[in-house]
């Protein structure tokens, strides 16, 4: 996301210099998509999770430290804002007849004059959002006009060429809108130079209103006129001090120091400062550690101090991983002081898994299972188009770069943890992590190899995919995916090298195939869910006709699922459904009351057109469910026995999520992750990799599989289809 430049001379160049005429104060403004329009709607919550505002603020907190200052303070509190104070400042009457007709207005939230509560997010030691917000363009003499980004753009590339900030495409700022019951946020920032501003965005999605497309980010500040003839009027920041004082009164921010101040109203229940805390420790533990960041929560401090401390008293279950805790922040710290033993190590083309035999193989090992810290420095060799008049050119230049990996062994073995860390610059890139017997510590510094390694990242930068699209225009077709490969796979792969000859136990072959359990805890919560009046279910159908009909009748399933998404477990499950001839017969009859019904309707009088075709359409489907119900009978009322085939994948935001799956995403047949929860009459026959097939004898069974972790920021998607055997 991008908010800031730490530039100086970019600073004072990018200063006010447009008087823009107001023609409302302190209003939202939402805008029609006009003819020609891109709507510009990136849907975030398929990319997102509730607690991805925690991790993007730090991170736009970093990428905004003030020059020369070593360490970058975040501040994490609520505060409980009057209903009718907010009421009277932003729930203005064109938020409410917008809001309410618009696709957030689903999640709930009743404006019922109960106190609003807030989550603020502040950060010290930094520039505050620089730029011009009256100049709606996105770059000023050649420089970025961060705050106009900040404001009106989503999905761009503005510091993708910079290998020093940590986001790409302009995406973070709508994890803000997403912990937001009411989908919206507030800034207050205030500049070096004594400037500062106030702004409210609001992210509905694309939605239609009295006849309009509206755009799916709105605006609340002060609304003026365009200098362009073929402008239309778009929203600034308020910059009037008496204004700003009184809606910083309203959050209790009294922030004397430049900074960044982030209010999320109607923060989502979900959202604790006990998961704050997790999220915080779990994901920047080595930047917090190495003095970096601190964050403080509500009165607590975490910091280089005692952040070991906590992860140890928190978040370790077992007296094996409280200790590989404290090994693990003993590790990076002798990193950092230089204390290791230095080898190198190439990457093999097209063989990135495995590590190449070479004279030291031996000698490597000995000082590993001596418990020494082994640094492995990588050369790259990169392949990047020349950039000519900020325009690229087909001549690619070879850029000799570097990466290091630090290894050292636990000292005790009999636990497997993931107390390994990829940091690129001083972004936690967490999806990497792997359980193992070893410390590892991936260190992506050198400039060229952040650039490189940034390019692949994924909006919420969890994981890097080594094909990512934005690597087509930046480098030679294909060059980065050997080193992207091995950088993903890296601790799997020293794992195996390390192992190689001598007589460490690899735990990972003493298991069963496949864990078949009944999980106690799963079982206390199994189906609860499906069982509820209700239950919505994702293939269910309903008539959208506003003129009142009989319902439709409903598809036969061969089985009920749903995700597992509950504070223990996530995961996917499934209960067969057995259809016997009384309830075929109830359908059946649905079926004709709402045929019969429908006829009747198109008869009348005055019935719009669209609602007309809209009735025949569903004709047409009642009639080909007695068509199925028809056939149904004919299969003796059973589907069985069935394939059920289940795929799985990050959802990385891409058209095909499922194309993009690796290993080191998940693996269905990790035997410590994963547990299968099976009943009746059902054959696990397949789990590997993102896969899993099931097979089915008859409706009496019920099958759950969980191990997707709590530290997955990206939501799991989950295609299941079967087929008759």
């Amino acid at each position: 996301m991008v908010i800031t430049t730490s530039n100086p001379l970019a600073t004072k160049r990018i200063k006010m210099r447009i008087a823009r005429e107001i023609i409302k104060k302190a209003e939202w403004l939402f805008k029609k998509v006009l003819e020609g329009d891109d709507s510009n709607d990136t849907k975030f919550g398929d990319k997102f999770h509730l607690l991805s505002c925690i991790a993007e603020f730090i991170q736009n907190a970093l990428d905004a430290a003030q020059k020369g200052v070593k360490q970058v303070l975040i501040k994490i509190r609520t505060v409980n804002v009057k209903f009718e104070v907010f009421e009277k400042a932003f729930l203005t009457d064109e938020f409410k007849k917008f809001y309410t007709s618009s696709n957030a207005y689903d999640r709930g939230v009743d404006f019922d004059g109960k106190d609003i509560l807030c989550l603020v997010l502040e950060d010290y030691n930094t520039t505050g959002i620089t730029g011009d917000p009256s100049v709606y363009k996105s770059k000023i003499d050649g420089e970025n006009n961060n705050i106009h980004v900040f404001n009106n753009e989503i999905g761009g590339n503005r510091k993708v060429s910079d290998a020093n900030k940590g986001g790409s495409e302009g995406e973070g700022k709508q994890t803000f809108c997403y912990a937001s019951d009411i989908s919206s946020f507030f800034y207050y920032t205030l500049r070096e130079d004594g400037t500062d501003f106030f702004m409210g965005i609001n992210y509905c999605g694309t939605f239609d209103f009295a006849g309009d497309t509206i755009k799916p980010l709105s605006h609340f500040g002060n609304i003026v006129k365009p200098q362009d003839q073929n402008g239309r009027n778009f929203t600034i920041p308020i910059n009037k001090a008496d204004e700003i004082k009184k809606l910083k009164s309203i959050f209790q921010i009294d922030r004397t120091k430049p900074g960044t101040s982030i209010i999320i109203p109607y923060i989502n229940r979900k959202i604790s400062f006990a998961k704050i805390k997790e999220r915080v420790c779990n994901r920047y533990r080595v930047p917090i550690f190495r003095g970096q960041v601190s964050v403080q929560i509500q009165k607590e401090i975490i910091d280089e101090k005692n952040i070991s401390e906590i992860y140890k008293n928190n978040y370790c279950k077992s007296e094996n991983e409280k200790k590989m805790c404290v090994e693990f922040f003993d590790f990076v710290k002798k990193i950092d002081a230089n204390n290791y033993i230095e080898y190198q190590i190439g990457i093999t083309p097209g063989d990135t898994r495995n590590i190449s035999k070479n004279s030291n193989d031996e000698k490597i090992r000995s000082d590993y299972n001596k418990g020494e810290i082994l640094k492995f420095k990588i050369p790259v060799e990169i392949k990047k188009y020349k950039i000519v008049d900020d325009r690229k050119t087909n001549e690619v230049e070879l850029i000799n770069s570097f990466f290091n990996i630090y290894a050292k062994k636990f000292s005790e073995m009999s636990e497997q943890f993931k107390w390994c860390d990829t940091i690129r610059g001083n972004m936690p890139i967490v999806n990497t992590r792997v359980k193992s017997s070893t410390h590892y510590l991936t260190d992506i510094q050198e400039e060229e190899m952040r650039l490189l390694a940034k390019t692949g990242e994924t909006a919420n930068h969890t994981r890097i995919k080594k094909d990512h699209f934005k690597y087509r225009s930046r480098y030679k077709e294909g060059s980065q995916e050997d080193v992207i490969d091995f950088i993903n796979y890296a601790f799997t792969t020293f794992g195996n090298y390390f192992v190689l000859d001598n007589e460490d136990l690899d735990h990972s072959t003493t298991l069963d195939l496949c864990q078949v359990i009944a999980d106690s805890e799963i079982e206390k919560q199994k189906y609860a869910l499906l069982n509820k009046k209700g239950d919505s279910e994702e293939d269910e159908e309903e008539d959208t006709i506003k003129v009142k009909l009989p319902p439709i009748p409903t598809k036969l399933k061969a089985y009920r699922a749903r995700e597992i998404n509950n504070e223990k477990f996530k995961g996917w499950e499934a209960k067969g459904i057995k259809y016997d001839k009384q309830k075929i017969d109830e359908l059946e009859k649905v079926a004709d009351t709402y045929i019969d019904a429908a006829e009747k309707t198109l008869k009348q009088e005055g019935l719009a057109e669209d609602t007309k075709n809209e009735i025949k359409e569903n004709i047409l489907k009642a009639k080909r469910r007695k068509d199925d119900y028809s056939l149904f009978k004919k299969k003796n009322y059973t589907f069985y026995p069935i394939k059920i085939r289940l795929t799985a994948a990050f959802d990385d935001g891409s058209s095909n999520p499922y194309e993009y799956y690796e290993k080191p995403d998940f693996d269905f047949n990790n035997k410590k992750q994963f547990k299968y929860n099976i009943k009746g009459d059902l054959n696990l026959s397949k789990h590997d990799e993102n896969k899993i097939v099931l097979e089915g004898a008859s409706e009496n069974f019920e099958f759950s599989v969980t191990g997707f972790g709590n530290d997955c920021e990206e939501k799991v998607l989950i295609n299941h289809q079967w087929e008759a055997m």
